[in-house]
């Protein structure tokens, strides 16, 4: 977190509808600490665009209060809210150069030219542009067009930016790339920024916590670390990362240590999530780097037949069907040292317990 421990944007009990009866976002309490990077990761759907719009003010809540810096923003227009924006269409003027498209927001608020010439001057160095001002968007390229996005959103100096899926139109080495671009400049400045995406990779890179939306409401606010470690929910842990997931039967609750049986009848351990009586069926999942083959003895959990070994250069992946007949994956980052993997064998799986979580909810 780059700044410090001051509540600087928070959600109380919000909620939104559209026709008086489905709730878009459903009872969203959430603070935001100044400086703090939050990604809001969902879905399409999921509400987070719809509570990253009722922040900027292009939304009204119908219930609870949205506060910046402590003040309620219930009566606040738009333009009133000192918000930088950054879309994912980049809204440039066409008919106006990089220099003027930047300015744009100095001018309405009425800054001297000389000292919007500076500013502008100044926040094309920090997005490394600085000599691309007399040109028009048309002759850019969709990074630099983002980029110039990013430094109109800069120049007034907001005190808090938003950015709604800011890279979804670029190509992939491209949106790697600014990802770290937007982090770094994050770093040096100390903003705030609230940053809506569907991409599971742009919210662990970039963000200090990252809330994941789903059916309008945060299923978990966490550190990246954290969330993909330890996920909260079957949502989570399917949408934050791959994951193999089946559901079981609890046989045994030792504190939040599970004993179930898969649907073919094998004992499997497990972290518990929640309260669960015994006999109950449960959804399991186990990540693909957790998966073992052909593990020692005690971390043995069930049979599977090997139906696939596809390589991705770093890792390579083997697909097995157990045998209840759910597909799993394994993420192997050195198969030649498991020996013979011939298709259609059946080998032993298993995980360490710490490493797979079964769910109460």
């Amino acid at each position: 977190m780059s700044g410090g421990n001051a509540t600087h944007v928070e959600f109380k009990d919000v909620c939104k509808t559209y026709d008086g009866r489905t709730l878009a976002v459903s009872h969203l309490d959430l603070t935001v600490a100044s400086g703090e990077f939050v990604t809001f990761l969902g879905p399409s759907g999921s509400g987070k665009t719809t509570s990253l719009m009722m922040l900027a003010g292009f939304e009204t809540e119908t219930s609870g209060e949205i506060l910046i810096a402590g003040r309620s923003m219930s009566r606040v227009a738009p333009h009133r809210r000192n918000i930088g924006m950054v879309f994912q269409n980049y809204a440039l003027f066409p008919h106006m150069t990089v220099a003027e498209n930047i300015a744009f927001p100095l001018s309405v608020r009425g800054v001297p030219a000389a000292e919007q010439a500076s500013r502008v001057g100044r926040v094309l160095e920090r997005v490394r542009l600085g000599a691309y001002g007399a040109r028009r968007p048309s002759e850019l390229s969709g990074g630099q067009q983002q980029r110039v996005a990013l430094a109109r959103a800069l120049v007034f100096d907001p005190v808090l930016i938003l950015m709604d899926e800011p890279l979804g139109a670029l190509d992939k080495q491209l949106r790697d790339q600014l990802q770290l671009e937007i982090k770094h400049l994050h770093a040096e400045l100390g903003v705030t920024i609230i940053y809506v995406t569907h991409d599971q990779s742009e919210a662990l890179t970039m963000s200090d916590r990252v809330a994941v939306f789903n059916d309008g409401s945060i299923q978990q606010i966490a550190s990246p670390s954290h969330l993909y470690r330890f996920p909260a929910t079957p949502f989570v842990a399917g949408f934050v990362g791959e994951n193999n997931q089946f559901s079981c039967t609890v046989t045994a609750v030792e504190g939040d240590t599970w004993t179930l049986a898969s649907p073919a009848g094998d004992p499997l351990r497990a972290v518990g999530i929640g309260s669960c009586e015994v006999g109950r069926s449960v959804p399991v999942s186990v990540r693909p780097e957790h998966l073992i083959v052909r593990p020692r003895d005690d971390m043995r959990m069930i049979d599977a037949r090997l139906e696939e070994a596809i390589y991705h250069g770093d890792h390579t992946r083997l697909r097995f069907r157990t045998g209840w007949g759910d597909v799993v994956t394994a993420k192997v980052m050195r198969p030649d040292e498991l020996g013979p993997l011939p298709i259609g064998e059946s080998m032993p799986l298993g995980w360490r317990p710490e490493d797979c979580r079964a769910f109460a909810a």
